[in-house]
């Protein structure tokens, strides 16, 4: 049975951002979503207590790097799916990226999931062009956070490119091997429809 840590539902969304959207909407009426009114304390990046380096010890959302090296230590196989949106917005957040660098970094699995290689190529150009400076997140302090955290930015930028394109290891060309594979299997069985037909037409009118 495998099991999935998402760190969207593994967060308390009510103890961190429920109470300001920033400006997000609805993404099927497109209406601006409404603040939640729970009233549950909010635990921001800067509450009180904090660790030596300024990030606040019960604030959720700056622990996604730390549950990883947790469960990359503890558990067992532990390994990373990166489930790519049409739009490969996915790229364009920060902590997204934070995180696919965290886990190339503790040397884990890292398993790319896209819905077709087309999309791949219509994004390509925009994927080596990617800068975590201009990169987002839903709270601005996250960005802060995540920038401080990252000395030579320029480096990094380097290092997630070589994550996504290295020619040997990168994501996306063990994407497009396993996709080639993929488009050999069907080929392959096209091949053997064709050889059952033998001429009548019957398997390809079914």
């Amino acid at each position: 049975l495998d099991t999935y840590w998402v760190c969207a539902f593994a967060v308390n969304q009510h103890a961190g951002i429920c109470d300001d959207p920033h400006g997000a909407v609805d993404s099927v009426t497109k209406r601006p979503l409404p603040s939640c009114n729970c009233g549950l304390p909010k635990l921001r990046n800067d509450t009180p207590p904090l660790t030596s380096d300024g990030r606040s010890c019960m604030c959720e959302m700056n622990k996604f790097e730390d549950m990883m090296e947790f469960c990359a230590n503890h558990v067992q196989d532990f390994a990373q799916v990166i489930a790519v949106d049409t739009g490969f917005s996915l790229f364009s957040r920060a902590w997204c990226i934070a995180e696919l660098s965290t886990a190339h970094r503790l040397g884990l699995k890292q398993r790319l999931k896209l819905r077709s290689h087309h999309d791949l190529k219509q994004k390509e150009k925009d994927l080596r062009e990617l800068c975590i400076e201009k990169m987002q997140a839903s709270r601005p302090q996250d960005v802060i956070e995540i920038l401080r955290n990252i000395p030579d930015r320029h480096a990094f930028d380097k290092s997630v490119q070589s994550l996504l394109f290295d020619g040997r290891s990168g994501l996306l060309a063990a994407w497009r091997d396993l996709d080639t594979k993929r488009q050999l299997r069907e080929a392959g069985r096209l091949l053997r429809w064709h050889a059952v037909d033998d001429g009548s037409s019957v398997v390809w009118e079914c």
